[in-house]
């Protein structure tokens, strides 16, 4: 059963890539900016968590939109993807700092 889902769910995203690598084009742009921009901050301060802060929102946008698009289908997120935070960012967010905690 595992397998098979598994399995469903990679077919999915194969299916809907090119849909993903637009929706999740801006997020991924942001992303490398961020990474990019973490080299020039000064070591050993509290500037540091802000660009944290800002990959888990990233990588919250890239889990939703991708979960939805493969659950729900490609006319589950708009064209260019999620851009507002919606109720369903906030749950799921708080979700992986729970599971990190």
């Amino acid at each position: 059963m595992f397998w098979k889902l598994l399995s469903q769910a990679v077919k999915s995203i194969i299916e809907n890539r090119r849909v993903l690598a637009k929706a999740l084009s801006i997020p991924f742009l942001i992303y490398l900016t961020a990474n990019f921009s973490v080299w020039f901050l000064p070591e050993n301060t509290w500037v540091l968590y802000i660009p944290h802060i800002l990959f888990l929102g990233i990588k919250t946008i890239f889990a939703v939109t991708t979960h939805r698009v493969v659950l729900l289908g490609p006319g589950a997120v708009p064209e260019w993807g999620l851009l507002k935070w919606a109720k369903r960012e906030t749950v799921f967010t708080l979700y992986v700092l729970g599971l990190g905690a």
